[in-house]
């Protein structure tokens, strides 16, 4: 099927193609302030590319798992934690509506997953099975102000292989912001993205 084809071409390109993200991408595992012993939930995970950054933070007696819906990217993730033999880090083959985590999460990363962040059942499913006070972060790309022609029909392109419905691609954090208790963002990447990092209720 092409939509299989699809998939399995998004996930052999990832790396190469998101690649220039990797510092930007680095910065939602950074703000957070993560302890040895946490368990830290990568929801839409790909190809595990935060994976080295969270077991960093966590040490060999946190917990790190990834979720992701697409069987293509955790078997690149797969391969990746066999290769540096992070045994500390368990994936989760589901949507983020229907991921049951193994354990009770004390913070969760979204890195680019816009589609996931404009749909309520997902943010209910993974904030519910986060521990009460739990530290949430969060980074993607956004539309710029209007008046710099050209630049958001950039973003849009640059996004496309990897965004489903651009809606709220100006506050993509709208959803996400309602349910915690006190967050703040910023912009980076000279406003084409932002970067988020907040508690649950």
């Amino acid at each position: 099927m092409i939509t299989d084809w699809w998939e399995q071409l998004t996930a052999e390109t990832y790396d190469l193609w998101t690649s220039r993200f990797q510092p930007v991408r680095e910065l939602v595992v950074d703000v957070l302030p993560l302890h040895p012993g946490d368990v830290v939930v990568d929801v839409g995970c790909g190809t595990g590319l935060l994976f080295e950054r969270l077991v960093e933070a966590v040490g060999p007696a946190g917990r790190v798992i990834g979720i992701d819906a697409s069987q293509d990217m955790l078997h690149r993730a797969q391969h990746r934690i066999e290769q540096h033999r992070w045994s500390q880090v368990s994936l989760v083959h589901a949507t983020a509506a229907e991921a049951d985590l193994p354990h009770p999460a004390d913070a969760a990363v979204f890195c680019t997953v816009h589609d996931v962040l404009q749909d309520e059942p997902s943010l209910d499913n993974v904030l519910g099975q986060l521990r009460p006070r739990a530290w949430v972060s969060a980074v993607g790309g956004q539309w710029v102000h209007p008046s710099v022609p050209g630049l958001d029909l950039m973003i849009f392109w640059l996004h496309l292989p990897y965004v489903q419905d651009f809606r709220r691609f100006d506050h993509p954090w709208t959803l996400l912001s309602r349910h915690l208790a006190s967050w703040q963002v910023r912009e980076v990447v000279a406003g084409t993205g932002y970067l988020l990092l907040g508690r649950t209720a």
